[in-house]
């Protein structure tokens, strides 16, 4: 659902629209989404519970797709590492109150050194290397591009609960992992043309 979102912003503020590949790559990825979701059972999908967790989820989509997209309207000497510490001093105030107040009674209790080993994995791994990336790959190929290889989260998550969480594979895992792969190649197999088209274009 996160490319969708970067696409409908892409759309609305700089008037670029998807090509009907990428539509269908894109659908096709959120059905193999599902296959994951629904454990390979389609009824199971009407039985999914939400939690608060997953709300705020969800909300979090259009917003990335939003700043996926004002990426490049980053000026140029403020991109890269500069940018990305700017938005994680911004972000520290805002959320220091909320967590505070929902961990106010976990304070008093000593911190074990899995809990540490989660913060440095987050911080390091989930926060700066991931949006390290995740600007590069905006920046070299565009958002919508870029926001083309967002289902493969899902089908990565699956892999490492497998390998670190113990999670038994099962065929709809093959299945759903098959049909991501599917949509992400036939939604970026076009526009890789059309990106060396455009890099050969400019080098003239």
């Amino acid at each position: 659902m996160a490319s969708s979102f970067v696409m409908l912003w892409s759309w609305a503020l700089e008037r670029e629209g998807a090509s009907g590949r990428q539509l269908l790559g894109m659908i096709v990825s959120f059905g193999g989404i599902l296959v994951i979701l629904g454990r390979g059972e389609p009824a199971m999908l009407l039985r999914l519970d939400f939690h608060p967790g997953d709300l705020w989820v969800l909300l979090a989509m259009p917003i990335f797709g939003l700043y996926s997209v004002l990426l490049k309207r980053v000026p140029g000497e403020l991109r890269g590492s500069i940018a990305l510490f700017s938005m994680a001093a911004l972000a520290v105030p805002m959320l220091a109150a909320p967590s505070l107040l929902e961990h106010h009674d976990a304070l008093a209790q000593p911190l074990a050194s899995t809990a540490l080993l989660g913060v440095a994995y987050t911080a390091l791994f989930a926060s700066v290397l991931a949006f390290t990336c995740w600007n590069r790959a905006v920046a070299a190929l565009g958002a919508n591009v870029a926001g083309l290889s967002l289902p493969l989260m899902p089908a990565f998550g699956t892999i490492l609960a497998i390998v670190f969480l113990g999670e038994e594979l099962r065929p709809f895992h093959l299945a759903g992992i098959a049909i991501i792969l599917l949509g992400v190649g036939l939604a970026t197999r076009v526009d890789r043309q059309r990106l060396v088209c455009r890099q050969a274009t400019a080098a003239q």
